[in-house]
């Protein structure tokens, strides 16, 4: 069967692509949604690909029904990235090194998924996976300032000395130079050194990490922004000592107030700016109100969570997103 609306996502903890999908289901949209851990599955999907004639076939097994995405016309890569657990492979006696071959695993199973969707460079994608792995927070920040955002001062190091001396003179906080790591065993499940810590006492050697001037600020500001439209959020999280530093250590006795906010129309045409620069049409952005009224831009997440944003301050965005995927199909119609 062929489609229009391509939804790549992931099976599990998922809760706003199964409400987009709703809402497409709703608007009767033509589509169908592949999750990535589903995908290279043998038992639930058959998959063959021919590079002398640039062709694919994939055969979904519960559906009893051949997929095709050639006439597929738009993308929306939620999820892309596979990652294997090798807790479940130390199980396996034949396996002394597990977490190398679960790397190995991973990088296979993520250049097959590269190879299918690069077998249809037509799609309008949004975004196109390529854009979305190729983001790194240093590049970001640098290419925010060149384009009239103001962000915190940023350092790199890997010993302890300068970050002292500039202790001496202004307070720092550090966070992670790359995307979080997860964990997941049989007891627990989470992620390394996902939230912004202040930086107090610091001593040794360690790998290269981040550190930032700590932001003296008034609010918080998560914006989602979807094509030409911006949708932020104002967090109040400098009055609570638990979510002074990040609000994403949530307080859930005591929860941060949260509201509709409108970021000036400076600082959204600069991040129009950003966004062109980075090829990236939908993201999640974190900014920072000081006690200046200085907007300080922190990081743009272009897979970031956008329900936080979307059910306090009222703006329903699983149906502007569905609705976003369906108008779009319907202008390169008419081209």
């Amino acid at each position: 069967m062929s489609y229009e609306i391509l939804i790549i996502s992931q099976f599990h903890f998922e809760e706003t692509t199964d409400e987009i999908c709703d809402w497409l289901y709703h608007l009767k949209a033509n589509f169908i949604r592949l999750n990535i851990e589903e995908l290279y599955n043998p038992k639930l999907y058959s998959v063959f690909s021919n590079l002398e004639n640039n062709t694919l076939h994939i055969f979904d097994k519960r559906r009893q029904e051949i997929i095709d995405l050639s006439k597929i016309r738009v993308g929306w890569c939620r999820r892309f990235t596979f990652k294997s657990s090798f807790f479940d492979l130390k199980k396996d006696s034949l396996s002394k090194n597990a977490e190398s071959l679960s790397r190995f695993i991973s990088s296979e199973i993520n250049i097959f998924l590269k190879s299918i969707f690069d077998f249809y460079p037509h799609i309008e994608w949004f975004d196109y996976y390529k854009n979305i792995l190729a983001i790194d927070k240093i590049d970001v920040l640098r290419k925010a300032k060149k384009n009239g955002l103001l962000i915190p001062e940023t350092y790199i190091s890997n010993e302890s000395t300068p970050i002292k001396n500039l202790l001496k003179q202004k307070s720092l906080i550090t966070k992670p130079i790359a995307e979080v790591s997860y964990y997941d065993d049989d007891k627990n499940k989470g992620t390394y050194m996902s939230h912004t810590q202040e930086v107090e006492n610091i001593d040794g050697q360690f790998i290269p990490s981040l550190f930032q001037l700590k932001v003296d600020k008034k609010i918080e500001i998560r914006t989602f922004v979807l094509g030409d439209d911006f949708y932020s959020m104002a967090i109040f999280s400098s009055n609570n000592k638990k979510t002074a530093v990040d609000f994403r250590k949530y307080d859930f006795f005591k929860p941060n107030r949260r509201i509709p906010y409108q970021l000036p129309t400076t600082i959204e045409n600069s991040l129009k700016k950003l966004m062109k620069d980075l090829s990236l049409k939908t993201g999640s952005v974190d900014f920072i109100l000081d006690q200046n009224d200085q907007y300080y831009f922190l990081e743009v997440n272009p897979i970031g969570q956008f329900g936080m944003v979307s059910y306090p301050c009222n703006y329903n965005l699983e149906k502007k997103v569905a609705s976003f995927l369906v108008n779009e199909t319907v202008k390169l119609k008419m081209i």
